[in-house]
């Protein structure tokens, strides 16, 4: 083992009693370092608190769940987006998730 990574909780982290400090005991070339997927999340998720781009962000997911909340609007939706965009592979939106970047990105492109 070279290197690990993990989110930054103390319980895998901690340089005392984490799981990477018994890891480094048994294998002291085994680095640790904050896992960057989980670091470049929490940047994207602090820069979208801009307002502007909260406020676009907030009213997507309603918009998202306005229609997925509602069968009758959904299929109003769907039967829309069969019309305009039948090269559309998607049919209903997603609702966004607060914590993984990821899956707003998703909610994002499909909303688009």
């Amino acid at each position: 083992m070279v290197r690990q990574g993990y989110d930054g909780a103390s319980a895998m982290s901690g340089h005392t009693n984490g799981v990477q400090k018994q890891i480094q005991d048994a294998c002291p070339a085994a680095v640790y370092v904050h896992c960057f997927a989980h670091s470049l999340n929490l940047c994207l998720s602090k820069a979208a608190d801009a307002k502007l781009v909260r406020s676009a962000i907030t009213l997507m997911n309603d918009i998202a769940v306005y229609f997925c909340e509602s069968n009758k609007r959904l299929q109003q939706l769907q039967s829309r987006i069969d019309s305009e965009c039948p090269e559309s592979p998607r049919t209903r939106l997603k609702k966004q998730c607060d914590t993984r970047w990821v899956e707003k990105q998703m909610a994002i492109f499909v909303f688009k």
